[in-house]
């Protein structure tokens, strides 16, 4: 019963890792973005480069900052569960997309869905940090939620198949149960996460 019940946790724990709100971004453009896209336009070469740039200032720089704060002691642990102590990690991320911003007008991707994305976090990124001041919200569901509208959005502004929003879907649901099995969250939380994620998505995508 023990080895069942440890092996469910390794299950949560590796949603919870892979559905991390520094992945999701990066999951979402390497997965969604249609072939009608400005971005596709661009030489491979450009494409990778992209990717790379993209993945280091949304992944790997928020990651090294939070894991510098833990060293510093000026958080108590890298999963953030102090509503607190997400201030300077999300003000760290914003500056990040802030950043990534400016590369998509690099590449000359103004009218990529890329950059709708992109400012679509930025503002869940906002109300997260707004959030935190007084109340504690599920990164999670924010991203995932916010993935989900603009999945929807890509699906049926580009006629795309309707296959990878299911897929999305079936995993918010799962990570939604996950992190309430992990007591991260409670229902309200991880409920009002999702929610706030696709509308704020969906206004972005709306304008």
């Amino acid at each position: 019963m023990r080895i069942k019940e440890k092996n469910y946790k390794n299950i949560y724990w590796f949603l919870s890792t892979i559905f991390h709100p520094v992945f999701v971004p990066v999951l979402l453009v390497l997965t969604c973005v249609p072939h009608a896209d400005p971005f596709h336009n661009l030489l491979i070469e450009k494409r990778i480069l992209f990717f790379f740039l993209f993945f280091f200032l949304n992944t790997f720089l928020p990651c090294f900052f939070v894991f510098i704060l833990y060293k510093k002691n000026l958080i108590s642990g890298i999963e953030l569960k102090n509503k607190r102590e997400r201030i300077l990690p999300l003000s760290f991320t914003f500056l990040c997309l802030i950043m990534i911003l400016f590369i998509t007008k690099q590449f000359f991707l103004f009218n990529s869905i890329i950059t709708t994305i992109i400012l679509g976090y930025l503002l869940i990124t906002i109300a997260s940090l707004i959030i935190s001041l007084f109340w504690k919200v599920s990164l999670h569901m924010l991203c995932v939620g916010g993935a989900i509208s603009a999945i929807g959005n890509n699906t049926i502004s580009y006629n795309e198949s309707y296959l990878m929003f299911y897929l999305f879907l079936f995993i918010s649901l799962v990570l939604g149960y996950s992190r309430l099995k992990q007591n991260a969250h409670n229902k309200k939380q991880v409920v009002l996460g999702f929610l706030l994620g696709f509308v704020l998505m969906l206004f972005v995508f709306s304008y």
